[in-house]
């Protein structure tokens, strides 16, 4: 059965699905030229079906090697989400630059416990590269930023209190979330643990932050 849904995918991704000029580079073909190192339990067969079937409008759900359901949340010319595992999410974002090649920003999460729980921990890696998939500097592409960037102690609130709730972040998970419809990256800090109970208490001091692309670097931009 998945041989036929292979090749009916073929069929209809090569009969033009892909709604990107002739030479441009898009998010299918950097997730099918991606680095196995990067997801090294999926195949360069697996990937292909997936955006294929994408493009298809059928089921993209394949089995990778560790027996897990991989699948495609979103696909566009310049952005892509995939389900990697029940735990495991990743985004590539086509960031286009005023002079020189695109580059590829990567977002990997992980979530820690049930996705579905209240206040759910989840840790976001973030990298950069070029279209080659040459690994580009952290520090020359966005600010470099720490626990304090992400928290803000109300008027109202005790300095006892305020320390007693960051001490809450410890370990900093933080989580990063990438808006399709604004073009802009959410920073915000999770608590290593799931504490449903103090929660309106630390999103009282959480302090989100908001990254924008400016054609050369991510900057920060106030609401």
């Amino acid at each position: 059965m998945r041989f036929f849904r292979v090749i009916l995918c073929v069929f209809l991704f090569s009969a033009g699905c892909c709604e990107v000029p002739c030479g441009a580079v898009c998010i299918d073909d950097l997730w099918i030229s991606m680095p196995a190192s990067l997801t090294p339990y999926l195949s360069l067969n697996d990937k292909k079906e997936m955006a294929e079937c994408w493009r298809a409008g059928v089921d993209t759900t394949v089995r990778n090697r560790l027996q897990g359901e991989c699948s495609v949340d979103t696909l566009t010319a310049s952005f892509g989400c995939f389900r990697l595992s029940s735990s495991r999410s990743m985004e590539l974002v086509l960031l286009p630059r005023i002079c020189g090649d695109s580059v590829v920003c990567v977002l990997d999460s992980y979530t820690f416990g049930s996705s579905s729980s209240s206040f759910t921990p989840v840790s976001s890696r973030i990298s950069f590269y070029d279209t080659d998939w040459n690994a580009l500097p952290n520090d020359s592409l966005m600010p470099s930023f720490d626990i304090s960037d992400l928290v803000l102690r109300p008027d109202s609130m005790c300095l006892d209190e305020y320390s007693e709730l960051v001490s809450c972040f410890s370990p900093a998970l933080v989580r990063i979330d990438y808006s399709l419809s604004s073009g802009r990256f959410e920073l915000m800090l999770c608590p290593p643990f799931s504490l449903s109970d103090e929660r309106e208490r630390l999103e009282g001091i959480i302090r989100k932050r908001m990254l924008s692309w400016d054609g050369d670097k991510l900057i920060f931009v106030e609401e």
